[in-house]
């Protein structure tokens, strides 16, 4: 091959022609401007480029001209320096679609990156306080943003913590509807706490509350808060608010952890208002809620921050080409996951909807991502900044090739970037990835600050000591009843005998499903069965549930102590916790364990805690649990955490749930606890169904 052919060669497989020089000498060698002499001494000239390219590949695209870069204008928050030319600035613009995402392993700059981002909007605020960007930082772990106020003057900073004053109302912001906020509080709540088909509960009493709680109009309205709403739903009849008690005892599950996982939070019947209490006073705000647990109580908190301006501003159509509210979140990973859209019904999360509408509405939201991988399309398609740092493992890696639209021969690349060195790429005219240096800001090294904000609040009051909800929620009981006795004619002659015989069954076989009692009465029509089942409820003899278990629905029943008085005979002595489904899952495993030769119980304990196993047996001087998950998943990791960490005894513990897609989510959630990432292995699934099927082959 001649000199010049392996010229030519050299400099298009290494991508030599990136450099202005070179690529004046490949264009020169393509139309035979020089010897094969001359050849020879550029291919001496470029060997160390050429093993700088053996060593770690870069296959991207020639640096831009500053005509090209700049070609949307100078970038008014200067963030740092094309590393190949660093006369040439980068950084982001204050107007326009500005949706940044500033991702890599720890400790390669991204949080560095965001923080410069922040201090950046600062300076231009003082440089235009005509126009200010509010920003509002929210803080998953402590430290990062918490001495901004401090630093930047209280004048202009607000600084919230949820372990000090700051309590968040769900009440709707300016603007809003009341109908309108009910039904996005309670997508999100439900969405985050896996209560789809209970959402139809929850929005019906927080719906009630808020008409009673505000009577007489006024522009600040107070809305419940969850204290209250689980106050109601003890003090009222368990149909009241809901058509099946299954969907009254997930929602009133849900609330039951929200409570105590967030203490003085959200006690309140009006609370922090961003419209308000920040952007209105032309303020920024750092909101610290760090440890807050479980997870999807922290995604629950951010959902209801950014739908009180995305809400806000759409309803009051507050259009804009500049930036008005921004939103920096930082260990972003699990709010803009693929998962985390697909548990609301449009596949559209608060965050992915601030991406794919903010920008008309002057809302910017910057987002700190660990891994890329996980990340919903929706989010990175609307994103428009880039900021990849090295990756620490190959499959973000390929993501973040994939994203920045650079051939997998990019990887080497990303992998050797060191701290501080990041691959940026911006939507605009210039869309090629290209290598940068951010600039360098101090990290907070500051110990915790002492003085928090405060902000206007409304107390929240129990339904105890709250007369007008208390004869407001007679009333509606009155009223459900009077109802219920004009709808419903009993036939009770054609159904005593009937319904005598039922309750026989059901005290000889108190853990059996409906249907195979029935069975054992004999043939009997479906509407006398029902029949038998109202006037059984009526009479409160005997409670229902109907659960999903696999692809079937089933009906489990359970006899009041009037039942049993009734009768003459006594009731079980011990028939576990938990509700109707609770205590028959937790039966029906007992039952199988002893049929297999352990000597299982009932609310095992689990020395030296005070928690019992629902189901537990001891073997060799070990104890084997089963945990019973029926609706709601946001306690199994206390449950887990008193069996492996405060207990030696425990081998292992089975979680059973009725649905696969709830073992799903359990196991989701069990595997994102850090406390439990050493006994991953000592944790089985398993579904209800495979107890039922052995107890009750079809």
């Amino acid at each position: 091959m001649s000199a010049i052919r392996l010229l030519i060669d050299t400099i298009i497989r290494y991508r030599l022609d990136r450099d202005k020089r070179v690529a004046l000498i490949l264009k020169r060698a393509q139309h035979a401007k020089f010897t094969e002499f001359q050849a020879t001494g550029y291919l001496n000239w470029l060997e160390h480029r050429v093993q700088s390219q053996i060593d770690v590949f870069n296959p991207l695209h020639r640096l831009p001209e500053p005509e090209q870069l700049y070609a949307d204008g100078f970038p008014v928050l200067e963030l740092g320096v094309l590393s190949e030319n660093p006369n040439l600035r980068i950084g982001l613009p204050n107007d326009g679609a500005v949706f940044p995402i500033f991702s890599g392993s720890t400790g390669t700059g991204k949080t560095t990156l965001m923080r410069a981002w922040i201090l950046a909007i600062d300076a231009y605020n003082r440089a235009h306080p005509e126009c200010p960007i509010c920003v509002i930082c929210i803080l998953r772990k402590p430290g990062d943003t918490l001495d901004l106020p401090d630093m930047l003057g209280r004048d202009r900073w607000l600084l919230f913590d949820m372990y000090k004053d700051l309590q968040l109302g769900l009440q709707p912001p300016p603007g809003v509807p009341a109908e309108a906020w009910i039904h996005r509080v309670v997508a999100c709540f439900c969405a985050r706490a896996q209560l789809q088909y209970s959402w139809v509960t929850l929005a019906e009493v927080m719906r009630w509350l808020a008409g009673v709680l505000n009577q007489q109009s006024s522009d600040k309205p107070i809305f419940p808060s969850f204290e209250l709403m689980l106050d109601v739903f003890y003090a009222a009849p368990k149909l009241l608010f809901s058509s099946k008690t299954q969907y009254r005892d997930s929602v009133i599950q849900a609330l039951e952890g929200i409570e105590k996982a967030s203490g003085k939070l959200f006690r309140t019947f009006r609370g922090l208002d961003l419209i308000e209490d920040v952007l209105a006073r032309e303020k920024c705000a750092v909101i610290s809620m760090p440890n807050l647990e479980p997870y999807w109580l922290r995604q629950f908190v951010c959902d209801l921050l950014l739908s009180q301006v995305l809400l806000s501003r759409m309803h009051l159509l507050q259009r804009t080409d500049r930036i008005v509210a921004l939103f920096a979140i930082d260990e972003a990973d699990q709010d803009c996951s693929y998962l985390a859209d697909q548990d609301f019904g449009a596949g559209l999360s608060p965050i992915s909807q601030c991406l794919k509408q903010g920008r008309e509405y002057g809302i910017s939201v910057g987002l700190g991502l660990s891994a890329l991988r996980p990340v919903s399309r929706m989010v990175l398609g609307n994103s428009t900044h880039h900021f990849i740092f090295a990756m620490g493992d190959e499959e973000g890696s390929d993501e973040a090739c994939r994203t920045l639209f650079l051939p997998p021969s990019a990887k080497p690349l990303l992998e050797s970037l060191r701290p501080g060195k990041c691959l940026f790429r911006q939507a605009g005219s210039w869309p090629h990835a290209m290598l940068a240096d951010i600039d360098f800001v101090p990290p907070n090294r500051s110990p915790s600050p002492e003085d928090f904000d405060a902000h206007p609040v409304v107390p929240s009051i129990r339904l105890k000591d709250f007369p007008e909800v208390q004869q407001a929620l007679r009333r509606r009981i009155g009223e459900a009843e009077g109802t219920k006795l004009r709808q419903t004619k009993w036939k009770k002659d054609e159904v005593s005998k009937l319904a005598r015989d039922f309750l026989d069954a059901a005290s000889a076989h108190p853990y059996e499903p409906v249907a195979r009692l029935w069975n054992r009465i004999g043939t009997v029509p479906f509407a006398r069965q029902k029949r038998v089942h109202d006037d059984l409820n009526n009479r409160k003899l005997a409670e229902f549930q109907e659960i999903r278990i696999g692809s079937a629905n089933v009906l489990l029943t359970w006899l009041s102590p009037k039942a049993w008085q009734m009768l003459g005979k006594e009731r079980p002595a011990r028939t576990g916790r938990g509700g109707i489904a609770h205590r028959h899952f937790a039966n029906w495993i007992e039952r199988i364990l002893r049929e297999q030769g352990f000597e299982a119980r009932l609310e095992f304990p689990v020395p030296p805690t005070d928690h019992p196993l629902d189901v537990g047996y001891e073997l060799d001087g070990s104890i084997y649990g089963f945990e019973i998950c029926v609706t709601c998943v946001a306690n199994i990791t206390s449950h887990l955490e008193a069996c492996f960490l405060s207990s030696d005894l425990v081998k292992n513990v089975t979680i059973v749930a009725p649905l696969r897609s709830q073992v799903v989510d359990i196991q989701r959630t069990v595997q994102a606890a850090l406390s439990l990432q050493g006994v991953q292995d000592r944790v089985y699934y398993e579904v209800v169904d495979l107890y039922r099927s052995k107890l009750f082959p079809k």
